[in-house]
């Protein structure tokens, strides 16, 4: 029964994987963090001094990010084009273009970025999961609290 029910498994997940496809991806997506669910991650081990610290700016954080838009549009020829609006005192937008991938198992890769203002380096990729892409760091962990999300 046991070698029955992996095989099933198996061929379910890769199923999942294949059916992954560009048409899956293009159209305009809005990345979401769930920043108070990362801090207490983060602060998990840290002592009650330095717990009550971390998280009295984390109210901080949450409010600036909320001023920040950042929409993902992808496009066909695995064009990118990355728009980040910041809405603090006065609104401020970059653009970005950058090339993605996806590869046969329905991972979803961004190229870095490099430029005078900004640098990030993307070790990690995306995967679709009900809908959403969920980011993954290199060593295959589900980063839930960073997600895209279509934008309607």
């Amino acid at each position: 029964m046991k070698p029955l029910l992996f095989a099933f498994l198996m061929i379910s997940a890769l199923t999942v994987a294949q059916s992954t496809s560009e048409k899956d991806l293009l159209g305009s997506w809005t990345l979401q963090v769930d920043l108070e669910e990362q801090i207490e991650e983060a602060t998990e081990d840290l002592n009650f001094f330095e717990r009550i610290l971390a998280r009295s700016a984390s109210g901080l954080a949450t409010a600036v990010w909320e001023s920040v838009e950042i929409t993902f549009d992808f496009k066909a020829d695995q064009v990118l084009v990355l728009t980040v609006v910041v809405d603090l005192d006065e609104k401020e937008t970059e653009i970005e273009e950058l090339m993605w991938t996806l590869s046969k198992d329905g991972k979803l890769f961004i190229e870095d970025i490099q430029n005078d203002k900004v640098q990030i380096n993307n070790k990690g990729y995306w995967r679709l999961i009900y809908g959403q892409w969920i980011a993954y760091d290199a060593d295959d962990t589900a980063e839930s609290h960073v997600r895209l999300v279509r934008k309607e």
